[in-house]
């Protein structure tokens, strides 16, 4: 019956189920059922990493942000437009923000710059117990903070587009006013 212990091939598995079935009473059926527990462990591959992914219009990004801080999550952030082209990448350890980037711009600059431009795309995050190691790691920021301060962009943006869009274009008075 050791012999066959780690042996994680389901006729085994059979063969002590029914020895611990039928002989339950007695120390071979002790002896079956410990081994069926032993068995359970062996050949079981690590459990893959939890990754979160889904649609950005639908989950939004600051809540995205605020669900990683409160579930102490380690990983990396994937931002990904429509076009599959990645916008950002951030960092997590412990659900504190540890560095990123957007573009050009990086750190705490690359959070705020994908709040105040939100654009329809995907996420994904991957578990990953490394981050510490990545070259772009800094220390923990305050992600309630970022995203008090991203959100207060965001508004201020949408009220100076509002004045001035994207498309206006203008010309050269030579006043100063």
């Amino acid at each position: 019956m050791q012999a066959l212990a780690s042996t994680p091939l389901p006729e085994v598995r059979e063969l002590m189920q029914e020895i611990a079935t039928r002989y339950a009473d007695r120390r071979l059926g002790e002896q079956a059922t410990k081994q069926l527990a032993a068995l359970a462990s062996v050949g079981k591959p690590a459990p893959p990493p939890v990754t979160l992914s889904g649609d950005l219009e639908l989950f939004g990004l600051p809540n995205l942000l605020h669900t990683i801080h409160q579930s102490g999550m380690s990983g990396v952030l994937s931002v990904v437009n429509p076009d599959g082209k990645t916008e950002g990448t951030l960092l997590f350890n412990q659900g504190e923000y540890r560095g990123g980037q957007a573009g050009t711009v990086m750190g705490e600059e690359a959070v705020y710059q994908l709040i105040e431009k939100p654009f329809p795309g995907t996420f994904a995050f991957v578990t990953r117990n490394d981050v510490m190691q990545h070259p772009r790691a800094t220390e923990a920021k305050d992600v309630m903070g970022l995203l008090l301060e991203g959100v207060r962009r965001y508004d201020d943006f949408q009220r100076a587009a509002a004045v001035a869009p994207d498309t206006a274009t203008f010309k050269a008075t030579g006043k100063a006013h």
